[in-house]
């Protein structure tokens, strides 16, 4: 079975970008594929299981006074919406950190609204603005409770050597290479069935778990803005669900879908790398496995192709084989 997202602007054909993705239950049994298999990097889409491995070091008491809007932000790549700025500099409150123990780096915020308010009021774009300030503020946290070096982003700290072991534990030790992320902490190589594994995990333990994963996945339940932002396709996913998700973007056209009542992972990622055709591809693979569960409107936004002044000039369209 293929899929390629077909890109047209009038009569023409103008790209055309393959999908790979797979349904896979708790167990890592492959219920459903789309594609020859690839194996790639997980990029946001491991965060929940970056968040889980630090949680696990924290003192007890800093876990438990943790809010679900906190943790919805550790696993986040937000949008930097005065929201999510707020929230991050709670989340560094609650943990006893400043903004500079985090070594994210800054850079414009996703949301055009909030970067159009950065130049407008003349104000600097810092580490609380890059879509991983959550994530790193965890990181910081699970270093000093380590007793470990301030600076976490070396693949030998122990901070991320915890890390790799948990993510090889909910990947059934998929995980074959880490590489360096956008934000300059590892990032993990593992086929799409991995990924797809872990996020069947984290399906069950949001609905049936009470441990660090379980409260991870009730919270990104509970507060999807918190792990996205306004227009972003994760939360569009989502909101027009008939059913219970959790849905997570990675950059280069990734995206893993927790289906919580049934216990099932989705990986999905386009080969190309276009992230518009990432949100046709991903309506037109739910469609076909699991019909009903999220409207082809969903990503309407997506499907069509708009030239600079707003005018449809095209569209994007599933074609299977």
């Amino acid at each position: 079975m293929r899929l390629e997202i077909v890109q047209q602007r009038g009569s023409a054909v103008e790209s055309v970008h393959p999908v790979e993705a797979v349904l896979c239950d708790a167990d890592g049994r492959v219920l459903e594929r789309v594609g020859s298999g690839m194996t790639t990097t997980w990029r946001s889409a491991a965060k929940p299981f970056q968040l889980s491995a630090n949680l696990s070091v924290l003192p007890a008491d800093v876990v438990a006074a943790l809010t679900p809007e906190q943790l919805a932000v550790g696993a986040a790549s937000h949008s930097a919406q005065a929201r999510h700025v707020a929230l991050v500099f709670e989340l560094l409150g609650s943990l006893d950190l400043s903004e500079q123990h985090l070594f994210c780096g800054g850079h414009a915020p996703m949301h055009e609204g909030a970067a159009a308010t950065l130049i407008r009021e003349q104000r600097p774009i810092t580490a609380i603005h890059n879509n991983c300030s959550g994530k790193h503020s965890f990181m910081a946290a699970a270093a000093r409770a380590l007793g470990a070096s301030e600076d976490y982003r070396d693949p030998a700290h122990p901070v991320q050597q915890h890390i790799r072991r948990a993510v090889d534990r909910f990947t059934g030790g998929s995980v074959v290479d880490a590489v360096v992320d956008g934000c300059g902490v590892p990032c993990f190589v593992l086929p799409l069935d991995g990924m797809a594994r872990a996020w069947a995990q984290l399906a069950v333990q949001a609905r049936d778990g009470e441990g660090p994963l379980a409260r991870i996945g009730a919270a990104m339940l509970a507060r999807p803005w918190a792990v996205s932002g306004e227009g972003r396709l994760d939360l569009a996913v989502v909101e027009h669900a008939s059913e219970r998700l959790i849905s997570k973007v990675g950059a280069q056209a990734l995206l893993n879908v927790s289906l919580v009542e049934r216990g099932l992972g989705l990986a999905l990622k386009v080969r190309s790398g276009d992230e518009p055709a990432r949100a046709v591809a991903i309506a037109a693979v739910l469609e076909r496995w699991l019909p009903g569960v999220v409207p082809a409107e969903a990503v309407e936004p997506w499907r069509v192709v708009h030239n600079v002044v707003g005018r449809p000039v095209g569209e994007r369209v599933a074609v299977w084989s």
